[in-house]
């Protein structure tokens, strides 16, 4: 069957033209169908990355508590201290007044930020948490 022939059988012009459409239609929906999904991993990524930067601060901040816990001078007036945990790193610093104390924990992970402030209070031996907050880099 020649060129010239598909063309006179009108049917055929038109089977050729749909079949052309919806491989073209399919084509983009399979395109933005991967781009979606793309997607959908960068976002997964970067929740995880957060998580786990959560996750460092988190674990820094009960360290700190179990320091004070043994000595309740622990990081006053010593300005940053560093701790690295696993893939983390975080900076502490302690503040004193009197027998409360402010801790504040900024982690990081890969380029990824955290930071927990602890406020409490040092009564005989006993530490009371009184606040316990995310904040906002």
């Amino acid at each position: 069957m020649k060129i010239n022939d598909i063309i006179k059988n009108k049917d055929g012009v038109a089977l050729l033209l749909v079949t052309v459409i919806i491989t073209a239609v399919a084509l983009i929906l399979t395109v933005k169908v991967t781009a979606l999904g793309l997607g959908e991993l960068e976002m997964i990524y970067i929740v995880s990355q957060a998580d786990e930067s959560f996750a460092v601060a988190d674990g820094c901040m009960e360290e700190t508590l179990r320091r004070i816990q043994i000595d309740k001078d622990y990081g006053v007036g010593e300005g940053i201290i560093t701790i690295n945990l696993g893939a983390g790193s975080c900076d502490i610093t302690v503040a004193a007044a009197e027998e409360e104390r402010t801790i504040d924990v900024h982690a990081a992970k890969n380029e990824y930020n955290k930071k927990l402030r602890v406020t409490l209070s040092l009564t005989g031996g006993r530490i009371t948490i009184n606040s316990w907050e995310e904040l906002d880099i």
